[in-house]
């Protein structure tokens, strides 16, 4: 009995080929990042709470586009881990996450760990292609992303995406 030979990846559909493609490259930073007992997911989480701090559960989750409840269970892990503190908010209904002195080391070493992976050719043209996807994906989305406080220095917008999308397409 002869086996069908199964279709490679240039007859995946563009869903597919991007999810294997996540999960290699997970793999690949899940091996780097045990040493600091961390995920790309708690990467990713201490990242972006370090790009929003004080962060909420609700703004982490729409910046990640995950749940929060799924977040949540990454953030009691770094809390316990002591990278991340959460304190009551002024309004008293949310709590603000902010990084330890632990946490900002720990997210300094694991970008180093990720940096120094030696990086293929075509992965800086396939970043780039990634970056334009995600900002067309982003306009239409219906999840508002966190804006960032107005702060000195720091203005209202969403982070990482371009100051045309946040005027436009996301209103308060």
């Amino acid at each position: 009995m002869n086996a069908l030979p199964h279709p490679g990846p240039e007859q995946w559909a563009t869903h597919r080929l991007v999810s294997i493609a996540a999960r290699l490259t997970e793999r690949r930073l899940n091996r780097q990042l045990a040493r600091l007992k961390l995920t790309t997911g708690a990467l990713d989480a201490l990242e972006a709470v370090a790009e929003l701090q004080p962060a909420t559960t609700t703004d982490l989750a729409a910046l990640l586009c995950v749940s929060r409840q799924s977040l949540g269970k990454v953030l009691q892990r770094l809390q316990g881990l002591g990278l991340l503190t959460k304190e009551p908010a002024k309004d008293g209904r949310s709590t603000n996450i902010r990084l330890t002195d632990a946490g900002r080391s720990a997210l300094s070493t694991a970008e180093d760990l990720v940096q120094a992976l030696p990086e293929a050719e075509a992965e800086t043209e396939f970043r780039r292609h990634l970056e334009q996807h995600i900002t067309e994906l982003r306009k239409t989305e219906h999840t508002p992303l966190p804006r960032r406080d107005a702060t000195p220095g720091r203005p209202l917008g969403y982070p990482g995406l371009p100051p045309d999308i946040t005027s436009t397409h996301h209103k308060e």
